[in-house]
Order: C-alpha cells, then sequence, then structure tokens
C-alpha cells in the first residue's frame, strides 16, 4: 500500500502507464512476452482506476497472444474487451478482438 500512495501523490496515472507501458514493449520486443505480461500487471495494480489504463489492458493483450496458447488468447480476449469497455472508440483493440473471437470460436 505504501508504494501505491507515494505513486499516486508522486506520479500522475499517465506517467505510470507510460513507464510500465514502455519496459513491457522493450520486453515484448525482445519476445520475453511473459516478463511484459508481468510489468503490464504491475501498473494495472498500481492504477487500476486510470482512465488511461486501456493502453496497458491492449499491449498486454498482445503480449497474451503472442503466448499462442488456448488459454493465453482466452485471456487476451477478456483484456481486449476491458478495454474497449475503457475506450470504445480503439481502433486497434476493435480489430484484434476480431481476431480473437474468430480464433476462440474455431477452437
Amino acid at each position: 500500500h505504501t508504494a501505491q500512495q507515494f505513486c499516486q501523490t508522486t506520479s500522475s496515472p499517465l506517467e505510470l502507464v507510460r513507464y510500465y507501458n514502455n519496459r513491457g514493449v522493450l520486453l515484448a520486443k525482445n519476445e520475453q512476452y511473459q516478463e511484459a505480461i508481468d510489468e503490464y500487471e504491475i501498473a494495472e495494480n498500481l492504477m487500476p482506476k486510470s482512465k488511461e489504463l486501456y493502453r496497458i489492458l491492449y499491449k498486454n493483450a498482445i503480449s497474451h497472444i503472442n503466448l499462442k496458447s488456448q488459454s493465453s488468447i482466452e485471456k487476451a480476449h477478456k483484456l481486449l474487451q476491458r478495454c474497449l469497455k475503457l475506450k470504445p472508440d480503439y481502433e486497434k483493440a476493435r480489430t484484434r478482438i476480431v481476431t480473437t473471437t474468430k480464433y476462440l470460436e474455431k477452437n
């Protein structure tokens, strides 16, 4: 709780989302998807009510998709649903959720 309170008083939600998003992106670019997922989840736990959280949810979903398992695609689909609930006009997430829906309908 102390770290969370510190972050809330010293950093804006957007700064935290950017920090963890950037760390996650670097890990994902190196195909370290599980490590990227861990970074995205830290950000979500630190600032679960940030209106910018959709960015983290989207990147987290992409890393889950890249794990290429049935359970990871299911998790990605749920993350994309949450992302679109926060930002319904986020076109990248709309495109990806069509892909995950098709995959889940086939399997």
